[in-house]
């Protein structure tokens, strides 16, 4: 069995990093967003950075996430980008913030940039030139609202498996949830599942093996909670599974089993299991990972394909 990955979770313009192999695993592209914005200078009431065409645009930057800056374009000369903590850096009073920060070439030339790999306790960030006060704009870290998949996920395979990599929630107590897309733009395909949790706290006090109805499905279109009541704490996350079968079969419904283990609000070690089919003979490709409430802050989904 081979398993080969796929895609990748993301915020904008993600791209492959290149491919390598270990054994079975082959690795296609970057699990987590891998983003290059145009930076050009002009004119807007004086000198300005311009991102992707935009004056002074504010962007998110992911944890984790690698965003590149490229100032190869000639406008650049002079202006050196450079990332702070404070807004205007140095001339706002700041310093220049290096951490994950790499810088190659001069401003204006060809190979010009500068990456910033986001590290997980980022602070907002903003980019400013070193030599002029009043180019930049802010970098916003943020969370996503949803990890959807909307590409990879056809007839090459069988099986297709997703790996949840420590995903950190901005919300304390929401729920991790799954829904998937069967033709058209609605994630809305109809399921019925099953769903069973164990759990044990740190004070050694309680234990749990249950089945909780209130979480299966009976022929419903929303969403199925893949985990429940997560913790938010810095050092609390979730990791875990789901394989989904045959998602392409226009003859037989699409079964799926996923297991999570997550930190749990009240201190407990918990660990649910789903299983479950979407009641559909069309095609399923599309797949959409959303929190209850609030953000998905940091960690990465990955896809693979099992030949």
């Amino acid at each position: 069995m081979a398993l080969i990955k796929l895609s990748n979770n993301g915020v904008k313009n993600i791209t492959s990093v290149g491919s390598a192999s270990t054994g079975d695993l082959k690795f296609i592209s970057s699990s987590l967003p891998n983003v290059t914005y145009t930076v050009t200078v002009a004119d807007s009431g004086g000198n300005k950075y311009f991102i992707d065409g935009v004056a002074q645009d504010t962007i998110s930057l992911y944890r984790g996430g690698t965003y590149t800056f490229d100032q190869s374009d000639s406008s650049n000369s002079g202006h050196p980008l450079r990332l702070s903590s404070t807004s205007n850096g140095t001339h706002g009073g700041g310093s220049e913030y290096t951490t994950g920060v790499t810088t190659t070439g001069t401003a204006g030339s060809s190979g010009a940039k500068t990456v910033i790999v986001v590290p997980q306790d980022a602070p907002t960030l903003y980019y400013y030139c070193t030599n002029h006060s009043g180019m930049g704009g802010t970098a916003n870290i943020s969370g996503v609202s949803n990890i959807s998949f909307t590409s990879g996920i056809d007839s090459t395979y069988k099986e297709y498996v997703f790996y949840f990599n420590n995903l950190h929630f901005s919300d304390n107590a929401c729920n991790f949830e799954i829904n998937f897309r069967d033709g058209g733009s609605n994630y809305d395909a109809t399921k019925t599942s099953t769903f069973f949790r164990t759990q044990h706290d740190e004070a050694d006090t309680t234990t749990d093996l249950s089945y909780q109805t209130g979480r299966d499905l009976a022929q419903s279109t929303g969403n199925q909670t893949l985990a429940e009541n997560l913790g938010n704490a810095n050092d609390e996350s979730l990791s875990g599974h789901l394989t989904i079968f045959n998602p392409a079969s226009t003859t037989f419904v699409k079964h799926f089993l996923a297991q999570t283990q997550y930190y749990q609000t009240n201190n407990y070690s918990e660990s649910v299991f789903v299983a479950g089919y979407c009641n559909v003979t069309v095609a399923i490709d599309g797949v959409k990972f959303v929190p209850s409430a609030g953000t998905i802050d940091s960690g990465d989904i990955l896809l693979y394909g099992v030949n």
